[in-house]
């Protein structure tokens, strides 16, 4: 099978970017022929305003080097992880012209929120889901706090959605959970064209359950309000735990999380790990904790945990009450609650004899569910399932 993945990349690396490398890389080592297609958003450096908008509505430039290119390779698969914002949709034209069947996956709550998060001034929000044209996103600066920035946005989305531009030439959308799929099917997504398929980790840690590990957890993720980094720091002073709290990563509290470092003793931050130091971090870790105070569209460093058999207390929110089964495989806290949150931290501390069967059930969890295997499996009948709606509708 001839498949092409297409991804735009972000300023700041994430889930996304590493998805988009391991789906592709898992198709190639599966005997498939894979192009890939990228842009970075390093690019709009060099770009004027008037440039960025028209490139984000649609981008004639990327339309007639991907019909070129597809040309030769003839893809029976176009996947899109991001095309926001310098692919843009227009890539979706190209493709559906090719002949092969179009997929998108759903990373983020962009087609249903400008900001992409479902969040304003730190509280979910879902006043745009339904909005054919999402105005109080513009007025709010929902978009890089810039009015002009939402109001692109804003008018991209509304513009295709106008011109049913995804119904016309996407076959086949991918959500990361049922929750996921549940909040795009209110968006006016046709729930027959969606998928379910949770990610997966390429290359996990082997760590052997019985292992004894200091006691600490850890956080790792970007530093910021929306993953509840905050609401995490202030929450571990006021419990005065004599658990350490290791951190990882960057944003715009780093700051914030240098400070709360140097005043208490019991956290410890690491800086920006690249990913194998990440993964080590975590799977020393006797528990994670993903604090987020948002709709995470999937949670990718929760199952990184599991495949470390390293159990994860979540917010109680979103698709994280989809990953993780309370008292089983880890444990679960109302969003936002400090009380409660220190309340799960004692229990789980308190019986070092259980430690051993959380990290049992979260291996066993990664296991059953989240495996480059079964993701495989998975992924070729979407696109079996895809290639077949195409034909249909031709």
């Amino acid at each position: 099978m001839n498949i092409a993945f297409c991804h735009n990349f972000y300023q700041q690396p994430g889930g996304e970017d590493r998805v988009f490398w391991d789906e592709s890389e898992m198709m190639q080592q599966a005997g498939h022929n894979v192009m890939t297609y990228t842009r970075d958003n390093d690019e709009i450096s060099s770009l004027s305003k008037a440039q960025i908008a028209t490139k984000t509505f649609w981008n004639r430039e990327v339309l007639s080097d991907l019909a070129s290119k597809f040309k030769t390779f003839k893809p029976d698969i176009v996947h899109f992880h991001n095309t926001f914002p310098l692919i843009s949709p227009s890539a979706y034209q190209a493709a559906h012209r090719s002949g092969a069947a179009v997929i998108q996956s759903l990373h983020n709550y962009r087609w249903i929120c400008p900001n992409g998060n479902l969040i304003y001034k730190g509280k979910i929000c879902e006043t745009c889901v339904k909005k054919t044209v999402a105005l109080p996103a513009i007025y709010r600066k929902c978009y890089r706090n810039s009015a002009i920035a939402t109001a692109v946005t804003t008018g991209m989305l509304a513009y295709h959605k106008t011109r049913k531009t995804l119904n016309k030439w996407v076959n086949r959308f991918i959500a990361l959970t049922d929750f996921c799929k549940t909040k795009f099917v209110q968006g006016g997504f046709d729930p027959q064209k969606i998928s379910v398929k949770q990610n997966f980790v390429s290359n996990p840690v082997v760590k052997n359950t019985k292992t004894v590990r200091p006691k600490n957890a850890c956080f790792v993720g970007r530093l910021n309000d929306e993953k509840g980094v905050r609401f995490l720091l202030d929450a571990w002073r006021e419990g005065k735990h004599d658990i350490v709290l290791n951190i990882a990563g960057d944003g715009p509290l780093k700051q914030k999380v240098k400070d709360a470092a140097s005043e208490t003793k019991n956290i410890v931050y690491h800086g920006q790990l690249d990913h194998h130091q990440t993964l080590d971090l975590i799977a020393n870790a006797t528990v994670q904790i993903v604090p987020s105070l948002y709709y995470e569209p999937f949670g990718l460093v929760v199952i990184e945990a599991f495949s470390a058999a390293t159990p994860v207390i979540a917010s109680r929110l979103g698709s994280l009450a989809d990953l993780v089964s309370h008292e089983h495989d880890g444990m679960l806290f109302s969003a936002n609650d400090q009380v409660d949150l220190n309340e799960k931290l004692i229990a789980f501390f308190s019986d070092s004899q259980q430690h051993e069967s959380y990290q049992r059930n979260a291996l066993q969890t990664f296991h059953s569910k989240f495996t480059k295997e079964k993701n495989l499996e998975l992924l070729l009948s979407i696109y079996d399932q895809a290639i077949a709606e195409r034909k249909i509708n031709d």
